[in-house]
């Protein structure tokens, strides 16, 4: 059995985050979408990808992040007409939730089964397959949000982390 690691970038912990592994369901699935597009800008900002040119975003040069989700959205901001931040934001946050979410399966860290509800209504179970890594991420955002460290020894992408589960 492959060995599972926990998700690297703000989108997957997110995602995982997400996940009420007790009743199989994401617990923002209407905002997940943008919540995971903004993750991933800000993601992106965070580690130098991203810049800001008279209020709009533009990518930094033709270097590539190596995470395919973070990557599939440079390119499109290195192609598309610029736009500010929240039009990226709003813009294709289905398809990077999608993106996200078959990362996370591809990885092991999630299953996902598609069902349908009295045999009509489509529904998803998103299982979580490693409750150990899933704590882990959740204990981390706890101690940043709770912790005792000052806000300047608190870690950019945990702290980023903390303000996106918390507008989720």
């Amino acid at each position: 059995m492959p060995t599972r690691s926990q998700p690297k970038t703000l989108p997957a912990k997110l995602y995982l985050l997400s996940v009420d592994p007790d009743s199989e369901r994401l617990s923002t699935s209407r905002e997940l979408g943008v919540l995971l597009r903004g993750a991933a800008l800000a993601d992106l900002n965070m580690r130098k990808f991203l810049r800001e040119e008279s209020g709009k975003v533009v990518a930094s040069g033709t270097k590539r992040s190596g995470d395919p989700v973070l990557d599939d959205l440079l390119r499109e901001i290195g192609e598309a007409p610029q736009r500010t931040w929240r039009g990226w934001v709003r813009r294709g946050n289905r398809a990077t939730m999608r993106a996200v979410e078959s990362q996370l399966e591809s990885a092991g860290l999630i299953t996902v089964r598609d069902l349908r509800v009295l045999g009509i209504f489509p529904a998803r179970k998103i299982g979580v397959a490693d409750t150990e890594i899933a704590g882990a991420l959740r204990e981390s955002v706890r101690t940043a949000l709770y912790g005792g460290e000052s806000v300047a020894e608190v870690d950019k992408f945990d702290a980023a982390l903390v303000l996106l589960v918390a507008a989720g």
